[in-house]
């Protein structure tokens, strides 16, 4: 409940949230990381998909992460483990403008 609560509190994935949350939600990481049954999670089939990041505490932050230049947008991660191929998507406003990269 506490990773849901901090969740829901971060705006920007997570790219200005204080060191205090940051803390919270890596803690909290830590300690469901050893309970996962699944072995080496990052390449297990159940990952494939179309995920959509919420946070990331990647430093310095680029456009994997949802910053291109002064822009800020929505990242998305298309994952085919089995041909080991994952696809970074940033959706970016540029008003009037919508795109993808």
């Amino acid at each position: 409940d506490k990773l849901i609560d901090n969740l829901k509190l971060i705006k920007n994935n997570g790219l200005d949230t204080n060191i205090k949350i940051k803390n919270e939600i890596a803690s909290v990481v830590d300690s469901l990381e050893p309970l996962n049954p699944t072995k080496d999670p990052a390449y297990s089939p159940l990952m494939n998909g179309f995920w959509k990041l919420l946070y990331t505490d990647y430093n310095p932050p680029g456009p994997s992460s949802g910053k291109l230049g002064p822009f800020l947008g929505l990242v998305y991660q298309d994952l085919d483990s089995t041909n080991g191929v994952i696809t970074n998507i940033l959706r970016v406003n540029f008003p009037p403008i919508v795109g993808a990269l």
